[in-house]
């Protein structure tokens, strides 16, 4: 809340919205603080200070009525369900906005919702967002300003029309403007294509409706920006290609048709200013003689009938995005001197060349699913700026000896599912070279074929992930060698999953370790000296050979663990998961319900703290019944009375009569009995590791204080 004597406010009238909104400095947020909360909004008056207004999930009848506003820049509208009209005049008292955001709302019925002349107060506007709203026509008047962005996206253009009708739309000059999933079916020099289509057999698009909008001399000279993305049934005419010289960014991805003549202009001429491509996914409609593509007699994948061996590229381009087209051979980069992000997954390169004339300041390489054999030959070139390598799911079985030491600015490397035998990252012996450490972050060796792993503490003392499940790490501790120093160790997540562990690594160095998974291995224990004092809180082992967890967990250990996965293990006592002893350490308000699937499966739970396996030196056992799972209390020893005959108890008939009697009165009386002993067991009883003959032994302490839990 804001105090208004800070804000030099004479009453508190101005800052009634305060009551219900969040205000910060410059800026008011209204938003549900509850869930299931909901209030309305119909006439408001913001602080004098206000910059920022932002409402999320709210519920409007209409929009709201503002008092003057002179200081208010931005305006954000979203998932508030706006479906009344706006009034023509709504903005007049907000003609100082510069970005107007009503994303996500319902709209719906175009020129009624939003009368043409309603931005046309706002003198400032810069950026307008209309995504999402499901808007069939739009007619935006403005004056003569040229918006940096117009955001359309998500809307359904023109289902209503005929076909060949006019759109009936008008919109504003845009330097960006935004189109993703808005029905778009084709773009030529002059005129925008909008419709709607249906699929029909063998993957062809049948139109069923569709209007056209022209596009003046004037929006195509402001455009710089062109986002096209996600329109299955759009088609990129041949007339189009010059006038998408000047632009600075496209996104074309996924588009049903892209002449394969738009990559003429890729090389020789100097009016290109392209920087970003997006591709992905797209068909390209080959030329009458193939230009950069080589005939290829199948279809691929996604459609296209050609392969390209891809030789050009924009000499500004710094963002290229090549996914998915089905590419083959070798990826060459000549040229691309200034390109500094390239994504070219799914493709069926066999390898990547940079060459003398690529790119030298790499900053990310994406090449997933290929089959890339080799490390991408030439990317040395950018081995000082290199931050994200990402091969994940090629045929690579080699890589450059001291990796780690080249590229010294590398922060995630993902090299899983390989071929990988070795990984050496650092170089030791003659060939060492003078680096204290790396800036690596996150490394994911998962899906190879290591059968060993050896990380010094140049390298651990970035690392925050750690993937290396799905090998073949079978020699216990000599499997995986870590150098862990306490001191220089930031590990927070490792994951040896299904690697054929027999023993536990020792982990006790890795101080701010929270996530450990182990599953699928043949561990026998997890000892806690082993494991980070204090640190954990997710421990997955599953599928392993545990009878017991560990006897020497420290009580540190415990309380910092919240979530156990331990199903499908032969545990040595099977109701060392049923209630209510399996609530012992749980904090207030959490429980932990833990429920039987069948005889040797055990459903994932969410647990505060380990759960009891069996307790020792009590006269708590389990027992089963039925195939319910309970737990009940036995006496140490049974009293064997010698039988006496006595005449006047056989004698006695009113003897015989009540002793049944008191026998099932007793019966009742020692079940409640039992109740009541078992729930204030569950509050006496306190983990302390002390035997090595069960998953954990426990003692009977004093519970823990309200300040300890």
């Amino acid at each position: 809340m804001v105090n208004p004597r800070h804000l030099g406010l004479d009453g508190i009238g101005t800052l009634a919205i305060c009551r219900v909104c969040t205000c910060r400095q410059h800026t008011v947020e209204c938003v549900p603080r509850r869930e299931g909360e909901q209030f309305q909004l119909r006439m408001v008056q913001l602080p004098s200070w206000a910059e920022s207004l932002s409402m999320f999930n709210l519920t409007f009848v209409a929009f709201p009525h503002f008092a003057t506003a002179p200081r208010l820049r931005q305006l954000r509208l979203r998932h508030c369900s706006i479906r009344a009209p706006f009034h023509p005049l709504a903005f007049v008292p907000l003609h100082s906005l510069e970005s107007v955001h009503l994303t996500d709302n319902r709209l719906m019925n175009g020129d009624k919702a939003l009368p043409p002349a309603l931005f046309l107060p706002l003198t400032q506007l810069r950026e307008l967002s209309l995504s999402g709203n499901g808007l069939r026509s739009v007619r935006i008047e403005l004056g003569n300003q040229i918006l940096d962005r117009l955001d359309l996206s998500q809307n359904p253009l023109c289902p209503e029309k005929k076909l060949g009708d006019a759109l009936g739309a008008q919109l504003p000059p845009a330097r960006r403007l935004q189109l993703e999933k808005a029905n778009v079916l084709g773009l030529n020099s002059t005129h925008w294509t909008f419709g709607e289509t249906k699929i029909s057999q063998r993957h062809n698009w049948t139109k069923m409706k569709e209007c056209h909008l022209p596009i003046p001399d004037t929006h195509w000279e402001a455009l710089e920006q062109l986002r096209l993305g996600e329109n299955a049934a759009f088609k990129l005419h041949q007339s189009a290609l010059p006038r998408l010289t000047p632009l600075r960014h496209l996104d074309l991805s996924s588009a049903e048709s892209v002449p394969e003549e738009l990559f003429l202009v890729w090389t020789g001429h100097p009016e290109v200013q392209w920087r970003h491509i997006c591709l992905r996914r797209a068909k390209i409609e080959p030329a009458i003689a193939p230009l950069y593509y080589e005939p290829y007699e199948s279809i691929k994948k996604n459609g296209n009938k050609r392969h390209n061996q891809w030789t050009m590229c924009p000499t500004r381009l710094e963002w290229l995005d090549i996914s998915e087209l089905g590419l083959e051979g070798t990826l060459r980069l000549d040229g691309c001197g200034q390109l500094k992000w390239l994504y070219a997954d799914e493709n069926a390169l066999e390898a990547v060349r940079i060459g003398d004339s690529g790119p030298a300041e790499l900053l990310l390489v994406s090449a997933r699913g290929n089959r890339l054999r080799h490390w991408p030959e030439g990317m040395s070139r950018s081995a000082r700026s290199l931050t994200s390598v990402q091969l994940a799911n090629n045929s690579i079985s080699r890589l450059p000896p001291g990796l780690l030491e080249q590229y010294t600015q590398l922060n995630s490397l993902d090299l899983s599912q390989n071929a990988l035998r070795h990984f050496r990252p650092i170089l030791s012996g003659d060939d060492a070279r003078d680096v204290s450490h790396t800036r690596l972050i996150f490394l994911n060796l998962s899906r190879n074929q290591l059968r060993s792993i050896e990380l010094p503490t140049k390298i651990l003392s970035s690392l925050t992930v750690l993937d290396l499940s799905n090998n073949i790490l079978t020699n216990g501790n000599a499997g995986v060698r870590l150098s862990i120093k306490a001191e220089h160790s930031m590990l927070t997540r490792l994951d040896m999953a299904d690697c054929s562990l027999t023993k536990m690594s020792d982990l006790s160095g890795l101080v701010a370790l929270r996530e450990l998974n182990l599953r699928a291995n043949r561990l026998e224990e997890v000892p806690g000296h082993w494991l980070p004092p204090r640190s954990v809180n997710v421990l997955d082992v599953e599928s392993n050979a545990l009878r017991e967890l560990g006897w020497d967990w420290r009580a540190e250990q415990l309380d910092a663990l919240r979530q156990l996965y331990a199903m499908e293990n032969p545990w040595e006592c099977a109701c060392a998961f049923v209630p209510p002893l399996g609530r012992l350490f749980t904090k207030a308000n959490q429980s932990t319900q833990c429920q039987r699937q069948d005889s040797q499966r055990w459903r994932r739970q969410s647990l505060h703290a380990l759960l009891l396996h069996k307790v020792q030196g009590t006269d708590v056992q389990c027992l089963r019944a039925e195939d319910q799972w309970t737990i009940a209390h036995t006496a140490a020893h049974h009293a064997h009375s010698s039988p006496q005959n006595n005449d006047d108890s056989v004698q006695n008939p009113l003897g015989l009569f009540v002793l049944p009697l008191v026998l099932i009165a007793g019966a009742f009386v020692g079940a409640a009995l039992m109740a009541r002993g078992a729930r204030a067991l569950e509050e006496k009883w306190r983990l302390r590791g002390n035997s090595r003959n069960s998953l954990f032994a426990y003692q009977l302490v004093q519970p823990p204080t309200a300040e300890a839990i």
